[in-house]
């Protein structure tokens, strides 16, 4: 038998749990992470605050205004205050609540709905994920509208089948709205209706196939970009700021960093934490491997391309299959990587053997390689490459060495702690299954720590 090495490198090529730690949703790992642009925005401000543009003077000029959102927020903020009123009673409410408030400030209101297909773009999410026992719900004008969580529950499985019973209400209530002033209602199907105090029309210029009111709201801007103040929407200002910001980062800000292949930067940061009096876990810090993420920029590219088709009417939308995402059973999921999830465990096995590791009932022995340091056995006679100390001598080595005593005991409870944190129900019922995973953790971590306590590391 041969004695044990192990590559570090090698070994932080590995995820460690099924789904990547840095990317997934840890209450829920087969759901994407889901990230805040109010946090990127903060970020970025504290660290670029001079590239920010500054608060836009909007005009008080209202024939000189128009107002872009989302319809599908409206809906959410503005839920129906009075129980057993139609959806044509919600409508007529919206125009009077809300609506017509705008106006004092614009000349011009589009509302923007994603179309029923969206769901499926954003079912990799938490906020969107699908539900498949949600009830479906056949509405029109002259259904019954829930108030309270109900409502919300309602829009929360049915926002498209709101959204177009709203529209469609919209189209017959025209004489609410006040003279010289206009509503460009998009979605949640392919047409646009321009209604004002006249009538109402389709604008088949705005006629579009996009999927989600994010991008179809760049159309309609496109198309009022006539107006002094092109656009001021509820939330999506934000999403200019962060833009703006990224695009001006001076190039200087950027060449102070070295750059170095992520897993290379995953043992850096396991090392670091090692070094460190730190008890968290390091799993929970650790960047993807460079195999997730090549996976995760497929799919960032998916909404690249989609967003660069945005003041086009019609987008050409890439499949899902092949960029970042898989089919299983007929169902699209996440494809997270390629890699296995954990690295070859014979080469980082450790025993507690009370006899003299020489069957197979050792599971060092079994799997050919010496017992090491790290080992708890006693009356060993599988000693490693070097001559091992007796068993007595052996307990002595370990306790003098307090640094070891710190990474079998506290950080190896962490390891198994932080793995039944991280992962979901499921995943845990996999790990039980694979014995000897949380001790493939134990040994690298330990022996690396090993190296650097005595000065071995990279020697």
């Amino acid at each position: 038998m041969d004695s044990r090495s192990i590559n570090l490198n090698a070994f932080f090529t590995h995820e460690f749990s099924p789904q990547p730690v840095s990317l997934c949703n840890k209450k829920k790992p087969k759901l994407l992470y889901q990230s805040s642009k109010s946090v990127l925005q903060k970020v970025l401000q504290e660290k670029f605050d001079t590239e920010f543009l500054g608060s836009p003077s909007w005009t008080s000029d209202s024939n000189e205004s128009a107002l872009a959102m989302d319809g599908g927020l409206l809906l959410q903020q503005y839920p129906p205050r009075e129980a057993k009123k139609t959806i044509s009673d919600y409508a007529a409410e919206l125009i009077n609540r809300f609506i017509k408030e705008q106006f004092n400030n614009y000349d011009r209101t589009d509302i923007i709905f994603d179309s029923a297909e969206s769901k499926q773009l954003k079912q990799f999410i938490e906020r969107h994920g699908t539900h498949a026992t949600a009830t479906q719900y056949n509405i029109n004008e002259g259904s019954i509208l829930p108030v309270g969580e109900e409502y919300h529950k309602l829009l929360r499985f049915n926002r498209t089948v709101v959204a177009r019973a709203v529209r469609d209400a919209w189209l017959k209530l025209w004489k609410l709205l006040p003279d010289d002033k206009t509503i460009f209602v998009a979605g949640p199907d392919e047409k646009t209706y321009l209604l004002a105090r006249i009538n109402y029309a389709e604008v088949p210029e705005l006629m579009s196939n996009h999927v989600e009111a994010d991008t179809r709201i760049f159309l309609h801007i496109k198309h009022i970009s006539s107006f002094k103040n092109i656009f001021r929407g509820l939330w999506y200002f934000k999403c200019f700021l962060c833009s703006t910001a990224l695009l001006k980062i001076p190039s200087t800000t950027i060449n102070k960093f070295k750059f170095l292949a992520l897993n290379q930067v995953r043992t850096a940061q396991a090392t670091a934490h090692l070094r460190s009096t730190s008890s968290d876990s390091f799993l929970n810090t650790l960047l993807p491997t460079t195999d997730a993420f090549e996976y995760h920029c497929k799919r960032v590219g998916v909404q690249v391309l989609i967003w660069f088709q945005s003041l086009f009417n019609n987008i050409e939308y890439p499949a899902l299959i092949g960029n970042g995402y898989t089919s299983v059973d007929g169902e699209t999921v996440v494809e997270w990587k390629s890699t296995a999830s954990m690295p070859d465990t014979s080469i980082m096995i450790t025993c507690g053997c009370k006899t003299r590791c020489s069957t197979k009932k050792c599971k060092c022995f079994k799997h050919q390689c010496k017992c090491t340091i790290l080992c708890k056995c006693e009356s060993c006679e599988n000693t490693h490459v070097h001559d091992q100390p007796s068993s007595s001598s052996n307990s002595s080595q370990k306790d003098a060495n307090i640094n070891e005593d710190r990474f079998e005991n506290d950080f190896s409870t962490n390891i198994d702690s932080n793995l039944n944190d991280v992962l979901s129900d499921e995943d845990e019922t996999r790990v039980d299954e694979e014995d000897d995973n949380d001790e493939v953790i134990r040994y690298s971590i330990r022996s690396e720590s090993l190296k650097l306590l005595k000065g071995l590391n990279g020697g």
